[in-house]
């Protein structure tokens, strides 16, 4: 049977993790098929220090296919995937959870990774999976938590599986057996299965002290991070980051066209460019340089400086977006400042050595977009940059991605049509308010 080119892909990025021993557990059987790919969703499980591996896996495929991707973690502890394929309006969903939710009375709403772990077992050739039993066990949990109705085809499909799954475990058969005879005892199903789980050192009481200040840690966290993505979302400031010849203006005015939303397009460089103190700064320092150095490559030497001119426009910035209330999508960001010699073609581009400190000091933003393309579709459009500097300006937007995560990271390669780019752009803009 054919597939689609994402199921290929998703199948070569699964060997990948496989091949360098990232722990990826599915938490739920679900075929790799397109009947069953472009309907719900594939859940998986991982440790919080895999999901960087993971992304940055995916970034380096993602780039080399082609192939147009969002990382969402709007929620806490779930990093939802978007992979778009690139034939038609389709997209897969993958989500990756750091935890796995329990909600039933006397017990810690969290099982931890490291609780999961010893049940995790390695099949050649399959990846990672769950104990059966352990598996099996949760599901009923799940159902509970979710409040999933039984009657739904979904459900069904999945309780005749486990039904054939527990057949060597007597008790779990007769908890499925029940299910299967009296929908209306799920609750008490699911109570059942949560103290299986405790016995097995997988669950914890709520009178578990260590457990509980893990718990406890982990929900102040993922409260500042839902207050820090709510305020994040209300400022309306998205970073559209790319090398010259990428297409950003291009993108954003299609997206213009689409979008029922007042979507704004504004140059970042009009936050430092338009400042008396770039003015004066330049007419002083440009002096110590040859008289034919371009307006680019000041703002390449000077960037740590740019970028303090720009942190003092910030607020107008702000403003603007409050008052006239549009979703301001900026061509170019403070990240671009963090990177040196992208305009000088006999220098290496790399990071500035103080990028880190700027980095942490650059405005928080709830959507950041990364467009790219290969080599030689963007020096058939510009050649203004090195292959060396697209190379690294690529790899670099992406590093400081993971070091300061935005809520939203959507990557879009402009070499596919721009009907389909577009198409991600709002799909991923979603999140932040934008309508199609």
């Amino acid at each position: 049977m054919h597939k689609s080119a994402v199921l290929n892909f998703l199948e070569t990025f699964y060997a990948q993790l496989d091949a360098d021993h990232i722990v990826l557990v599915p938490v739920r059987p679900k075929a790799l098929n397109d009947e069953e790919a472009f309907t719900g969703d594939y859940d998986f499980l991982a440790s919080p220090e895999s999901i960087d591996p993971i992304l940055l896996q995916l970034f380096t495929m993602a780039a080399k296919a082609c192939l147009n991707f969002t990382v969402n973690q709007v929620k806490y502890g779930k990093t939802k995937i978007y992979l778009y394929d690139p034939q038609d309006s389709r997209s897969v969903t993958l989500e990756i959870w750091s935890h796995l939710e329990v909600k039933d009375k006397g017990w810690l709403r969290y099982i931890f990774f490291e609780d999961v772990e010893p049940f995790v077992t390695k099949a050649p050739g399959l990846g990672y999976q769950f104990d059966p039993e352990v598996e099996s066990l949760y599901y009923l949990s799940h159902l509970k938590t979710k409040r999933k109705d039984l009657r739904s085809d979904g459900v069904q499909e999945r309780l005749v599986h486990y039904t054939e799954v527990v057949r060597a475990h007597p008790v779990l058969q007769e908890l499925y057996a029940r299910l299967a005879e009296q929908p209306g005892v799920r609750d008490e199903v699911a109570a059942k299965a949560n103290a299986v789980l405790a016995e097995k050192g997988i669950l914890f009481s709520a009178s578990h002290r260590e457990k509980r200040v893990a718990a406890a840690d982990r929900y102040r966290a993922a409260k500042r991070h839902r207050i820090r993505g709510k305020w994040l979302r209300f400022l309306r400031i998205t970073p559209v980051l790319g090398p010259d010849g990428v297409g950003k203006t291009s993108l954003i005015n299609a997206l213009k066209t689409i979008s029922r939303s007042r979507v704004h397009y504004y140059r970042f460089k009009r936050l430092f460019r338009h400042n008396w103190l770039y003015q004066l700064s330049r007419a002083i320092l440009k002096r110590r340089f040859p008289k034919t150095l371009q307006k680019n490559q000041y703002d390449d030497i000077h960037g740590t400086w740019l970028h303090t001119i720009a942190w003092i426009r910030y607020p107008l910035l702000v403003l603007f977006s409050l008052l006239s209330r549009r979703f301001m999508f900026s061509d170019r960001y403070y990240h671009d400042l963090l990177i040196k010699n992208t305009r000088f073609l006999e220098k290496q581009t790399r990071f500035r050595s103080n990028w880190k400190r700027l980095l942490r000091k650059s405005p928080g933003t709830f959507c950041l977009v990364q467009l790219d393309a290969p080599t030689d579709v963007i020096h058939s459009r510009k050649e203004e940059l090195s292959a060396q500097a697209i190379d690294a300006y690529r790899t670099s937007v992406f590093e400081m991605y993971l070091k300061k995560p935005s809520i939203v990271y959507s990557y879009i390669n402009t070499s596919l049509s721009l009907e389909h780019c577009s198409r991600a752009l709002l799909h991923s803009s979603a999140a932040l308010g934008v309508k199609p």
